[in-house]
């Protein structure tokens, strides 16, 4: 069963089977590498503000497609920097409890504080490195 499908982005169309998602195993496995190298230019660029954005113009770049697929590559590599960050967060959060003492585990707003570092650094991270892959499938197409 296959079907042609046509990203918003691009101006043709592929054949695709929809029961086999990995149709092109080839090009999966470019994607991953995109989706690495974008995320460590964003890791060694994490020195600039906006940084994500840079990784993910590098992997949208790279990946020819749509403006949909350099989204979606962009994202996987905002997440590429996303897991690094939580280590880090929750490395310093466990140094923290230990060097203060004062269980910060059961103090309520220490933990809204924590959750809501983590979903405005999946939102800066993720994000950003969405919009940048759009923009790297803009700079390939047009210039």
């Amino acid at each position: 069963m296959s079907d042609r499908i046509q990203d918003n982005g691009s101006d043709e169309a592929t054949t695709r089977t929809t029961s086999d998602p990995t149709a092109d195993p080839e090009h999966l496995s470019t994607t991953r590498l995109y989706v690495i190298f974008g995320g460590i230019v964003s890791i060694l660029l994490s020195f600039l503000p906006l940084s994500p954005v840079f990784g993910g113009i590098v992997a949208g770049y790279l990946e020819e497609g749509g403006y949909r697929a350099g989204a979606k590559v962009g994202s996987l590599a905002g997440v590429v920097v996303f897991v690094p960050f939580i280590f880090f967060l929750s490395f310093m959060f466990i140094f923290a409890t230990f060097s203060i003492g004062n269980h910060l585990g059961d103090q309520i707003p220490i933990w809204v504080g924590v959750v809501l570092m983590v979903a405005l650094a999946a939102v800066y991270t993720v994000g950003l490195s969405a919009i940048g892959g759009i923009l790297g499938i803009y700079v390939n197409k047009e210039l």
